[in-house]
């Protein structure tokens, strides 16, 4: 299903009457869950951005499945920050993504986009971080509580896996740091 603003419109008013996930939206609108995430959690996305009477070059732009700005020009699909990237700076370097420094992909201008890796750009995402991240299954609360339990050395951390329904190797990267870093 091809994403409009005016579906985008839709599914933050569904979302914000509570009774509907963000899995459920996807699942409705045949949308990908990162979108469904980036729509509900990026207000400006929404009321600053609308592509109804939007044109890049003479061509009407419309969003892809993943909340990106593009363009059709002759028969092939292309995002709009990808053509700004090459027109300024050259082909995008083999093995690197284009990213918008401000996180906003409405944005394209070409001093907010910078060429990275892929390791580099999830890590600068802040919207992959945490609870943010729509395959996330545990919150910031819970992530809190798993270190204090498991700090004061009466619990395992298969007790923890179970209680928590993820895996030990889970538990483990929390209680030790690797993953949810940033609390």
């Amino acid at each position: 299903m091809k994403l409009t603003f005016k579906k985008a419109e839709r599914i933050r008013e569904m979302y914000n009457t509570g009774r509907y996930s963000q899995r459920d939206l996807g699942d409705m609108f045949d949308v990908c869950p990162t979108t469904i995430c980036n729509i509900v959690n990026d207000k400006r996305w929404i009321e600053e951005h609308p592509l109804s009477d939007v044109y890049y070059k003479g061509h009407k732009m419309n969003l892809s499945n993943d909340g990106y700005p593009r363009v059709w020009i002759g028969n092939k699909n292309q995002r709009v920050h990808h053509m700004v990237y090459k027109e300024h700076y050259g082909d995008i370097p083999k093995d690197y993504e284009v990213h918008h420094k401000d996180g906003n992909k409405m944005n394209w201008c070409p001093e907010n986009l910078e060429a990275v890796t892929r390791s580099e750009h999830m890590r600068k995402d802040k919207r992959s971080l945490g609870e943010s991240n729509f395959q996330a299954k545990l919150t910031c609360t819970d992530i809190k509580e798993i270190r204090r339990r498991y700090g004061s050395g009466d619990i395992y951390q298969e007790t923890l896996a179970d209680e928590y329904n993820v895996t030990i190797s889970n538990i483990s990267k929390i209680v030790r740091r690797k993953t949810w870093k940033h609390l």
